[in-house]
């Protein structure tokens, strides 16, 4: 294997050659191209029907492996092909052009200082596989690869009635073995625009870097309930205490890099006046103390450092920068309520970006709900936040829906039943606070039944991500059993 050391021997063989071909291509949202291309030139070697929509969504099918079985209904298996990009500090690695390295480490395989793509890379490779292979007993099935699921969804966003055939859709984007998921939170974007004007420093003023590292990061859905620490709200509550006690203006901010992954490192280059240095240092020390203190076990690697800076000629001017400073401060982030049924959040915010250009400050959240009402109103109550601090332009945009639980579905209880004859112990189901694709799926084909399940996926979105060995063999055995068992 040219991208993944040390799989050569690990099962299933043919879905680690094609994770490991799939490694091969740069797939980061927006830039999924070439592997959506080597996709669709895989269905058409292999001599399988071979279809792509407008906007780039691939699908193959392929009939039934018995003359006996084609008499049942079509199975469409689903993922998504783009992946989240993340490295590690200090690493030269562009997402756009150099190939993802992997390796097998212990019972895991990892990538070497960035995201692996696990999520959702090994249930692209276990449809290949599953299209590929010439031993496996199903019905007619077709594989269903869609574009950019993680920067907004908007290969399923666009995805028209008869594009698919299946009756049953399974999904295989989900990150816990074990686990069958009949339902998934929905989302929304909501963007603030601060527009300043750069002012000569004055005198009497230092400049000084503030930069928080070493947080977990993190999916903003699947990890959101365990308070492992968000880089720009931890920066923004600093800088709110000190302006306290010191006279203090912003010349840069900037954290995190998607909307949809827990921010792990922040960073502010900020003006101080020389008179209250004293107080400004002692303020960041005893706030670095307690931060360090309260994140002991959830970000144990968390630094805060504060290193003196060339003057530079220019800030932002001061009303713009404590009203940021109070809006991002204030702004609410994390859980925001649980599930009333399940062991879930129901709706939670991610502030996952913040970044200075020449002329504005964006700031961009994620707000997700597995109801509608409950995103919306999240969304809003941070609109009004950022109006209130002077805000110049406010988006919401990017809305899509949940998937709603249907406990009497047909597949579910073959998917059940399948899961306790193979592992001899049930499964359990439950929803997801993250978005998956079958709730825009549904909204084109509402008669689909559908459920989710994966192999065990850890730290998805961050640069520990890491899928587990064995888990994958026991998740494409259990969808092998459930294609031969749906009637």
């Amino acid at each position: 294997m040219n991208n993944l050391k040390g799989a050569e021997n690990i099962k299933p063989v043919l879905l680690w050659k094609n994770f490991d071909r799939i490694l091969g291509f740069p797939h980061p949202s927006k830039h999924e191209q070439k592997l959506a291309d080597f996709i669709f030139n895989f269905g058409k070697e292999l001599g399988l029907e071979t279809e792509r929509d407008a906007v780039g969504n691939v699908v193959i099918r392929k009939s039934a492996s018995k003359v006996e079985l084609t008499r049942k209904d079509m199975v469409t298996l689903q993922s998504h092909i783009d992946m989240v990009p993340q490295k590690a500090d200090g690493k030269d690695f562009d997402f756009a052009k150099d190939t993802i390295k992997a390796f097998v480490d212990g019972e895991f395989v990892k990538a070497d200082g960035t995201t692996l793509g696990a999520d959702n890379g090994i249930g692209v490779a276990a449809i290949m596989a599953l299209l590929e292979a010439k031993d496996i007993e199903h019905g007619p099935i077709e594989g269903f690869f869609t574009i950019d699921e993680e920067a907004g969804m908007t290969g399923v966003k666009n995805l028209q009635p008869g594009f698919l055939k299946g009756k049953y859709l399974l999904n295989l984007d989900s990150e816990e073995e074990g686990q069958i998921f009949i339902g998934c939170a929905g989302g929304i974007d909501t963007t603030a625009i601060f527009n300043y004007k750069n002012v000569p420093v004055p005198n009497g003023f230092n400049a000084y870097k503030l930069t928080i590292l070493g947080l977990k990061g993190g999916h903003s859905g699947c990890n959101i309930h365990e308070g492992r620490g968000n880089a720009i709200k931890m920066l923004a509550r600093v800088l709110y205490e000190a302006k306290a006690v010191a006279d203090l203006s912003l010349c840069e901010i900037t954290g995190g890099t998607l909307r949809n992954v827990i921010p792990s490192k922040a960073s502010a280059i900020l003006i101080v006046s020389s008179k209250d240095d004293k107080a400004f240092k002692d303020k960041v020390n005893d706030l670095s103390l307690a931060i360090k203190k309260e994140y002991k076990f959830a970000a144990p690697n968390m630094t805060l450092t504060l290193e003196q800076e060339k003057l530079p000629s220019f800030a932002l001017d001061q009303k713009v920068s404590l009203n940021l400073i109070n809006a991002v401060h204030g702004c609410i982030d994390g859980v925001i309520r649980m599930d009333d049924n399940l062991p879930i959040v129901e709706t939670s915010s991610n502030m996952g970006i913040i970044k200075t250009t020449e002329s504005e400050i964006l700031i961009k959240c994620l707000q997700r709900s597995s109801i509608d009402t409950a995103r919306n109103l999240t969304s809003t109550m941070i609109e009004s936040v950022f109006k209130l601090a002077g805000a110049e332009k406010i988006i919401i945009d990017g809305a899509y829906t949940g998937w709603k639980p249907n406990v009497s579905s047909p597949l579910l209880q073959v998917v059940k039943d399948t899961h306790k004859e193979l592992f001899n112990y049930d499964a359990l189901v439950t929803a997801i606070h993250a978005g998956l694709e079958c709730g825009l799926i549904g909204a084109v084909y509402p008669q689909m039944d559908m459920i989710s399940f994966g192999p065990t996926i850890k730290d998805a979105h961050s640069i520990n991500e890491r899928v587990e060995i064995k888990s994958v063999e026991k998740f494409f055995d259990f969808v092998c059993l459930v294609l031969k068992n749906i009637k």
